[in-house]
């Protein structure tokens, strides 16, 4: 598809009457939480024809009000092949979102010659290559990167940061563009990433028959158990499982899985079908989660099994007590994909693309944790596992580019999932299309919800505009020389 494809779609005049049908159903749809259908649309028309605003000129939020502003960077996804996706329905959800709000092509950003600097563009509207300061900061650890950040910052402080300086807490999630933990509190809530705490592991296990379980689901083969040793840092501890037999087929054929700590089937145990992933808690205490997936099974007299168990993680977070927060309501997380398995032989690239995926299903499910907290006025997200997920699916030769459709349409359906509880008469959405770092390509943004007018189609845009658009909905004051901000404010 040729660059600004989806931009003509979307300016596309159709009948009147019909368009405002569709508009109406689907903000019914959004506002409701109705889960949107998943049938793709046409690559020759729109997801919805639209008719460009008449009237672009900026309008704050009311007075009174706090607003809140959700903002996705989707990194590694640039311009030309955003609109490709939103065009042939990969990009639903998304297509969806522009028609209900805004649509800005191209959006001009500094070139990303290195990770975070497209981030920091955006929240900051800062312009060209990134200035020494920035280069400091990237480089160096520990007490220096504090230094580093804090020139930085000074220079050119970001709008998360200015509103947590006016008292507006903040949300960062994977937010390449701010300083390490080590630093001290930035925002009211931060994830910063996950923490290894155990290496991966492959290991056969015997199984005998099980013994001292409380709960076991029903098998219709008598259950076998065995236990894997765990062991980092100081800390130890067991891992039991149990092999069911749970198709009523007359046949010996033990197909489910189930781990616990505790022998204890009846509470926090993990129950799995052999064919498939599941996630665990490895140390609970710590929040330490790992991924387990069966590699075969040796059926017969004598049962054994192969199971790779992926590296344990923690998530690194302030304040302390998110974490116990994000335990307590999202459960065990999905690792990222250990491409060192795919190496050694462990997993193929398929198994290792499926823990990208499930990695990007629990960046959402946090996301949707905060966004439910209901204490915090914006949140800055990177959804980090696309590119991870993206890079993976590049790898696996002639099925390339179907895998990479197919990391495509799963993020637009977590995302799909994840607007399903916003309301968007009480929060700004918006989502930046991000090139690669060393891409020529320009980038994208979609925006709808509160403050966000319907109908607008627009463009080009530079890192400034978009900077004084989301600062300007975020209620900041604007930096002055940003003359085009918050164009596709309205009422």
């Amino acid at each position: 598809m040729r660059p600004g494809t989806f931009l003509r779609l979307l300016r596309t005049r159709a009948d009147a009457l019909s368009a405002a049908g569709a508009l109406l159903g689907l903000a019914l749809a959004v506002l409701l939480g109705v889960p949107a259908p998943h049938a793709p649309v046409p690559a020759d028309r729109p997801p919805l024809p639209l008719q460009t605003a008449l009237s672009l000129e900026p309008q704050p939020p009311s007075e009174g009000t706090r607003p809140e502003v959700l903002v996705l960077v989707l990194p590694g996804v640039g311009r030309d092949q955003a609109e490709h996706a939103l065009a042939e329905g990969t990009f639903h959800h998304l297509a969806r979102l522009a028609a209900l709000g805004a649509y800005i092509s191209p959006l001009r950003l500094p070139e990303p010659t290195a990770q975070g600097w497209a981030e920091w563009a955006l929240s900051t509207g800062a312009a060209g290559p990134p200035p020494p300061d920035w280069a400091d900061f990237q480089a160096a650890s520990g007490p220096a990167a504090c230094v580093a950040w804090a020139r930085a910052g000074a220079s050119s402080s970001p709008l998360w940061q200015k509103a947590e300086a006016a008292g507006r807490p903040v949300g960062l999630v994977l937010w390449p563009a701010a300083p390490p933990s080590a630093c001290g509190r930035v925002a009211s809530a931060r994830v910063e990433g996950w923490v290894q705490d155990l290496p991966a592991s492959r290991e056969e296990v015997r199984l005998t028959p099980a013994q001292g379980w409380q709960g076991l689901p029903f098998s219709y083969s008598e259950p076998l158990q065995g236990t894997v040793n765990l062991s980092a840092g100081g800390m130890a501890r067991e891992l039991h499982l149990v092999a069911l037999d749970r198709r009523n087929d007359g046949v010996t054929l033990y197909d489910h899985l189930l781990l616990d700590g505790d022998r204890d089937a009846s509470a926090g145990a993990v129950l799995f079908r052999t064919d498939e992933w599941a996630e665990g808690w490895v140390f609970p205490d710590q929040g330490s989660a790992a991924a387990f997936r069966v590699l075969g099974m040796q059926q017969g007299a004598d049962v054994r099994i192969s199971l790779y168990r992926s590296p344990a993680y923690h998530l690194e977070v302030q304040p302390e007590s998110l974490r116990e927060r994000l335990a307590s309501g999202v459960g065990p997380l999905p690792p990222p994909p250990d491409l060192e398995a795919w190496r050694e032989g462990w997993l193929s690239g398929g198994q290792v693309l499926e823990m990208a995926l499930r990695h990007g299903s629990g960046l959402r499910r946090i996301v949707a944790a905060l966004y439910g907290q209901g204490d915090l006025v914006a949140l800055w997200v990177r959804w980090t596992p696309l590119q991870e997920a993206q890079q993976i699916a590049g790898g696996l030769g002639p099925e390339a580019p179907a895998a990479v459709r197919q990391v495509l349409r799963q993020v637009d359906g977590e995302i799909g999932k994840l607007l399903q509880g916003v309301d968007l008469s009480a929060t700004a959405v918006v989502v930046a299309f991000v090139p690669s770092e060393g891409s020529p390509q320009e980038g994208a943004l979609v925006a709808a919800g509160r403050g966000v007018r319907q109908g607008v189609v627009d463009g080009p845009w530079s890192a400034a505009e978009a900077a004084g658009f989301v600062g300007a909905l975020m209620g900041l004051e604007v930096p002055p020389g940003t003359a085009r901000y918050g164009r596709a404010l309205g009422p």
